[in-house]
């Protein structure tokens, strides 16, 4: 159980260190895109921008989760490869099926978490994104 736990927890580690990474980046183009035309036409207030970019990171977030949870899974196997780990899962006789089972039930958790997001959350925050984007800038 506890090589379970270790497994997983360098997978999530990985995930959400990419989901950070994707999200910032989209942030930082899309705020350097609209800096050249659309602020410069509609000059909107600071806590406005901001308001509208924290109402799009839910659904950045679930965009991301896919790409973050594949290069996440590759990544933590390298790293567990490269420090020959897995080299000693094998030599107690855990089978491949056994070292991935962490990475299973760590998308198994993300694809809830996304589901929860996509149906919960962001119809809330796209309302209110929307909101700001047409009415307050």
């Amino acid at each position: 159980m506890t090589i379970f736990l270790h497994i997983l927890k360098e997978y999530l580690r990985f995930v959400i260190g990419i989901v950070f990474l994707c999200v910032f980046l989209f942030i930082l183009f899309d705020f350097m895109h609209k800096t050249t035309h659309y602020f410069a036409k509609y000059q909107p207030n600071g806590s406005d921008i901001a308001k509208f970019y924290i109402y799009q990171l839910p659904y950045q977030v679930v965009q991301a989760l896919p790409i973050a949870s594949l290069l996440g899974s590759v990544v933590s196997m390298v790293m567990l490869g490269r420090g020959n780990e897995i080299t000693v899962m094998r030599a107690v006789g855990m089978s491949p099926f056994s070292i991935a089972m962490p990475l299973a039930f760590g998308g198994l958790l993300l694809s809830l978490f996304s589901l929860t997001l996509s149906e919960f959350v962001i119809p809330v925050t796209s309302k209110k994104m929307r909101f700001v984007q047409d009415i307050s800038i």
